[in-house]
């Protein structure tokens, strides 16, 4: 299984870092901490098996200001309870508040597991 965080964005130098599994929607997932363009930090989801993509759970939203260890939870649609399992299994604390997106919303979380 490949893990991977961005460590230089620049030349897209990997290091492959598992962070922890968790049961999400019947798969079982290992949950990769990757970051965005921007820095901030991403959650993705990859089948524990076959290492296929499950989902992103974060959202980045650059207008919106975060602290370093907070992050957005994109929980509707495809990801609709992506972020009590997220909690469940202490990723990322309960949420702050909902943040405006268009028509819908994201959860302001604290992260947990760094």
């Amino acid at each position: 299984m490949l893990y991977c965080i961005f460590k230089n964005l620049k030349t897209l130098k990997v290091d492959y870092k598992p962070i922890r599994r968790m049961k999400w929607n019947d798969f079982n997932c290992n949950v990769v901490k990757n970051c965005y363009s921007n820095g901030r930090v991403a959650l993705k989801l990859f089948d524990s098996e076959d290492g296929m993509p499950i989902a992103t759970a974060t959202v980045n939203i650059p207008e919106y200001n975060l602290k370093e260890d907070q992050v957005l939870i994109k929980s509707w649609s495809e990801n609709a309870g992506i972020a009590d399992a997220l909690v469940r299994e202490g990723f990322i604390g309960p949420e702050i508040r909902k943040v405006n997106i268009g028509h819908t919303y994201a959860t302001l979380h604290k992260l947990l597991y760094l």
